[in-house]
């Protein structure tokens, strides 16, 4: 609601608009037939509706947790993108640290990526099939960090806006994988594979915001 108004939309949480509920509901018809395990989500109402939204009826364990939150923007949170579209534009393609303006720095958001999919791993069993639901500026994030995607590749294989910044749209769709601890991205929808060069290609539309399939070679 907060991003259809046209401000900054991290910790700030807001309802799904009637345009996301029906984002939510295609994405849900893609994932009807894969038989998730389990789910973590971000405790955002938002997270937690979309979530309500792609599990429809079908028994889902889940638990929501702070870790998976969008990335907190400090006193830019609500703010009128418009207003500080240089400020915005300046992180979001350069640092993409938020800690000059109270929100979190680059450590703070790479620490809590680690710690977050290193706990699921370590709860998780082998060949589980996990839904995860969050923000798409943690997505992002979750793409430089876990899987090592330089954020300079993802400008050059992502659809951008006029201001030159990555769009993430509502029910971005990605499958990654975790084998004895090592993450591996998959597929990415939206993104151009072939400058992605480790990408594999796999149908799309299997995901919504990440989904880890834990193997063993074992």
């Amino acid at each position: 609601m907060f991003q259809a108004a046209g401000r900054m939309e991290g910790w700030c949480d807001s309802p799904l608009t009637d345009r996301g509920r029906e984002q939510m509901r295609s994405a849900a018809r893609h994932l009807r037939s894969v038989p998730f395990n389990s789910a973590y989500l971000s405790s955002d109402e938002r997270c937690r509706d979309s979530f309500d939204l792609i599990k429809d009826e079908r028994k889902i364990p889940w638990a929501a947790t702070k870790s998976l939150k969008e990335v907190f923007f400090g006193s830019l949170e609500g703010a009128e993108i418009s207003a500080h579209a240089g400020e915005i534009h300046e992180i979001r393609t350069g640092s993409r640290d938020w800690s000059p303006y109270g929100g979190e720095s680059r450590e703070d958001i790479e620490n809590r990526i680690r710690n977050t999919f290193q706990r699921i791993y370590e709860n998780s069993s082998d060949m589980d099939r996990i839904l995860l639901v969050s923000g798409g500026e943690l997505f992002v994030d979750l793409l430089t960090v876990l899987f090592k995607i330089p954020y300079e590749r993802l400008l050059k294989a992502a659809r951008l806006d006029e201001e030159g910044e990555v769009v993430i749209a509502a029910g971005v769709a990605g499958t990654f994988i975790c084998r004895e601890g090592i993450w591996e991205i998959l597929n990415l929808k939206g993104y151009d594979t072939s400058i992605l060069k480790q990408l594999r290609s796999i149908p799309d539309g299997l995901i919504l915001n990440g989904m880890i399939r834990r193997d063993s070679d074992s």
